[in-house]
């Protein structure tokens, strides 16, 4: 598979979600009178900031997964160095994990989280 092709294709997508979102994003700095029309309006202005935040993150994603491909890098697990499996970056081109290395980033991560609270 053609990862780099790949990753790009993701990118031009990713990009082209962003600029719909934002411009979506635009068309909801009005105001309105009615409160419920504000209540609604700022509701689909959160989603849309957290789409937005979502797709950022991809974008960065796939940004760095370019870089790996030019590096050398790409399909490495960037923890332990262990082969990606080929059906992970296939529906994930932009991970940089094997499954337990991710596994255990979020167990830590959940464990934080829990002693934090």
């Amino acid at each position: 598979m053609n990862w780099e092709k790949t990753l790009k294709n993701e990118l031009k997508n990713t990009n082209e979600s962003i600029r719909k979102r934002e411009s979506e994003l635009d068309t909801c700095n009005g105001s309105v009178a009615d409160e419920n029309d504000a209540a609604t309006l700022n509701e689909t202005r959160s989603i849309i900031q957290s789409d937005l935040k979502r797709l950022y993150k991809k974008r960065e994603q796939l940004l760095v997964g370019l870089e790996r491909v030019k590096d050398g890098d790409f399909g490495f697990c960037e923890e332990c160095g262990i082969d990606i499996p080929t059906k992970r970056l296939e529906l994930n081109p932009a991970c940089t994990s094997c499954v337990d290395c991710k596994s255990e980033a979020e167990l830590k991560s959940r464990q934080f989280s829990a002693h934090l609270a």
